[in-house]
């Protein structure tokens, strides 16, 4: 089965429908992350809206992949579509997005950019949808999978490791922990074999996604040129569900 992910269409159409990045806001998260658990908020996380790249046009966007961790954004309606579909354990949150007041007011102080057409106290809701690592992980069929033991600075490739030599999730934080320390090696994984079936995942560097949720998201009309997002494969490894 294919999988796929949302990306930005050409830099060009990005800027002109309104290139921005909506991030964490430094008042509300300290930007300590830990990968591997999730966040505890009672009250909606608030975001703020930047310009990028000196665009003279904000525009609250649609959806964003992953600025740290393993988090993406989206409005209301992607969180409808996403949240039908099965995925490994995860967390939904809350979050309104506004206009960033400080960027705004040093673009026009240094680089004598204003925005005249927007009104700074908009809002918009936004939900934030996360995943953690070792959770993906743990979700894999280790006994079936070998596995590629590269040059941790460089990639390059060592030697093969069969299928048999590992055989949990432990084993596998041991074995790879004891390559780094004799060697600066690690294990590369050229194919993720799930034990259970889901719609969605963390691919590693996207979230990924099978050919159902893609229909529905074409159904919704949202990935298209005008909001400056598009499909694309996901080729970086194969995933393969074993329906457990």
């Amino acid at each position: 089965m294919k999988y796929y992910y949302i990306k930005k269409s050409s830099p060009f159409n990005y800027e002109k429908f309104g290139a921005c990045r909506i991030g964490i806001s430094r008042k509300n998260k300290d930007f300590t992350y830990d990968e591997n658990n999730f966040w505890e908020y009672d009250k909606v996380i608030k975001l703020d809206l930047n310009g990028e790249n000196g665009t003279k046009k904000l525009t609250f966007i649609k959806y964003e992949g992953s600025g740290m961790g393993y988090i993406v954004k989206m409005i209301p309606e992607l969180h409808s579509i996403f949240s039908q579909f099965n995925m490994p354990d995860h967390r939904w949150y809350k979050a309104e997005a506004g206009y960033d007041l400080e960027f705004i007011k040093d673009m026009k102080k240094y680089f004598k950019i204003e925005y005249p057409d927007i009104d700074l106290k908009e809002k918009r809701e936004y939900w934030i949808l996360q995943f953690l690592l070792q959770d993906r992980l743990k979700e894999v069929s280790f006994k079936e999978m070998s596995f590629d033991i590269v040059d941790f600075m460089t990639d390059q490739f060592i030697e093969k490791l069969e299928v048999g030599n590992i055989n949990s999730f432990d084993e596998y934080v041991a074995y790879t922990e004891n390559e780094y320390q004799k060697r600066k090696c690690t294990l590369s994984f050229k194919k993720f074999i799930y034990r259970k079936n889901y719609d969605i995942l963390w691919g590693g560097s996207h979230i990924v996604f099978n050919e159902k949720v893609k229909a529905a998201l074409e159904a919704s009309n949202l990935i298209n040129y005008d909001n400056g997002l598009e499909f694309a494969e996901f080729t970086k490894h194969e995933i393969v569900m074993l329906g457990e």
